[in-house]
């Protein structure tokens, strides 16, 4: 409930500077404004990818993992310990897409799912529980150390879907998605769900950090 966001407003992954600060459902709000939904709709049919890389940034974005005075890691100055974002791309867009939607959506404690404006990806936030490190500055260690564990936990893995990025490969998740200061942007396509109150947390037992190495003195 007293999550909080810095969002941009405009101008692409680089601007830094946040413009305000918004709770989830006023983040739910942007995602039905109208003026959003026209812009997403350009982008969606837009097939020049010079335009629709200019149409993009027209498009807020959020920091989901905490505030900051500017998007940087070490500038943060709230953390949403019980939000978890997720970042899936290079998925087969039509049903394998879909797929991969309903699954994320159906998760315990799944707040918001979306399609992403390459329309091969989807994003979500997560109301989770697990134990957070004392140090902030363990979250994208923790988070990644964990990925295997959140992408079952998300149902990702029992697809065995693979990517068209690489097709030897499966999906996985975006690594990069769990940097503290990332940045998540707000499209909203076909496919979108939203629940700012979900019954329960999607509870994840990971495996903790191990301790840093003694520093050994100089001699």
């Amino acid at each position: 409930n007293d999550s909080r966001f810095s969002i941009i407003a405009s101008g692409g992954i680089k601007n830094t500077l946040p413009d305000k600060e918004i709770s989830l459902p006023e983040l739910v709000a942007i995602y039905q404004n109208k003026a959003i939904k026209e812009i997403c709709k350009k982008i969606s049919i837009e097939p020049d990818p010079i335009k629709r890389k200019e149409l993009k940034l027209l498009l807020p974005y959020i920091t989901p993992h905490g505030t900051f005075t500017k998007r940087a890691d070490e500038l943060i100055t709230s953390y949403n310990k019980n939000i978890l974002a997720i970042d899936i791309d290079y998925i087969k867009p039509g049903a394998e897409l879909k797929k991969v939607f309903n699954a994320v959506k159906s998760t315990a404690g799944c707040l918001l799912a979306a399609g992403s404006a390459s329309g091969k990806g989807i994003k979500a936030l997560f109301y989770i529980e697990y134990k957070n490190s004392d140090n902030v500055n363990d979250h994208f260690q923790l988070l990644k150390k964990n990925i295997n564990l959140i992408a079952a936990a998300v149902g990702l893995t029992q697809l065995k879907l693979k990517s068209i990025d690489e097709p030897a490969k499966f999906l996985e998740l975006d690594k990069m998605q769990f940097v503290l200061s990332q940045a998540f942007f707000v499209f909203k396509g076909d496919l979108f769900y939203f629940n700012t109150r979900p019954p329960a947390a999607l509870k994840l037992d990971f495996e903790p950090l191990s301790p840093p190495e003694p520093i050994k003195p100089f001699i």
